[in-house]
């Protein structure tokens, strides 16, 4: 073979061998591990209150919800990997409701340093005094008989306070971030509230049907009264439904108000034999202020097309 075929079987060679290690270098980097995400890891029990801690969280920490929008809380079953991912959170924002005190357990043993904020703390509850229970690495969060007491934006702004307090608490080189964002939600929360109690301050005193009882703080908040179709957590039996129904009628209710978590048909049969409007009404909505205004709506257009 002839010194220049030599020379270029040599360059040749000498060119593969620098392209695949260009190659490996290159596929090396597509393969490096990303660093790891500096944001807090946190969770909240149910989607208004995830809402809630993405509003004062910002940038700062992905939050994600333990029990999903349309999932009932008393029915929710969580799939192994939900529970990893759960275990896997630096904060979780607790509100003890259904089978979550079950599910947090679980992640407690899973992660013994996630830290657990009860947001009722400092809140006033219809079944008790002031929420004073604290926050702890333990699973031990009070249950209460109702705990739906974000449907009063007044009680709402002490639950976001508790959630700016615990992020800060686990954050604190964010402190003023999460006050001043808190600040903002307070000043959307307070507008919300105006609006609802200046539509509503004309039909104090007045009855909204409910099939479930979850609307004592929106109606106490409102002056309004709530009278729920279950009895005890039962449908009514025939006796009842009927005494309920003459109540309907003298009182000029026009709409019953169910959770969108039960089944549709039980709700539109239990409105036919009432004789009213089924209006489903979600308090677990993301969200929580079109919700609010969007049922106020249903409240007032009832209110105004009869005379008490």
């Amino acid at each position: 073979m002839s010194r220049r075929w030599l020379s270029l079987g040599m360059l040749a060679t000498t060119a593969f061998s620098a392209s695949g290690a260009l190659l490996m270098t290159a596929g090396c980097e597509a393969e490096a591990v990303s660093p790891p995400d500096p944001r807090i890891v946190a969770f909240a029990t149910i989607p208004p209150i995830a809402e809630f801690a993405r509003s004062i969280a910002g940038e700062f920490a992905e939050v994600e919800t333990l029990i999903p929008e349309g999932q009932s809380p008393h029915t929710f079953a969580p799939t192994p990997r939900e529970i990893t991912r759960f275990s896997q959170a630096d904060a979780y924002f607790a509100l003890a409701v259904g089978h979550e005190p079950a599910l947090r357990a679980k992640a407690a043993a899973i992660n013994p340093h996630m830290r657990v904020f009860d947001v009722l703390i400092g809140v006033s509850l219809l079944d008790g005094e002031p929420h004073s229970h604290g926050h702890t690495h333990a699973p031990d969060v009070l249950e209460v008989g109702d705990p739906h007491a974000w449907l009063d934006p007044q009680r709402a702004k002490q639950i976001a306070a508790n959630i700016a307090s615990g992020l800060s608490e686990i954050d604190p080189a964010h402190a003023a971030d999460y006050r001043r964002k808190l600040a903002r939600l307070h000043e959307r929360l307070d507008a919300l509230d105006a609006d609802l109690r200046e539509r509503l301050r004309p039909f104090a005193g007045r009855t909204i049907l409910v099939f479930h009882p979850a609307y004592s703080y929106f109606a106490d908040a409102y002056d309004l009264r709530q009278l729920p179709v279950e009895v005890e957590g039962k449908p009514p039996t025939a006796r009842q439904l009927g005494a309920l129904a003459s109540r309907v009628r003298s009182e000029g209710i026009r709409v019953l108000f169910y959770r969108p978590q039960m089944d549709e048909r039980i709700a539109s049969t239990l409105a036919t034999q009432l004789g009213v409007r089924p209006v489903a009404w979600n308090p677990l909505a993301v969200n929580y202020e079109q919700e609010l205004r969007a049922a106020t709506d249903a409240i007032t257009e009832s209110f105004e097309s009869v005379s008490p």
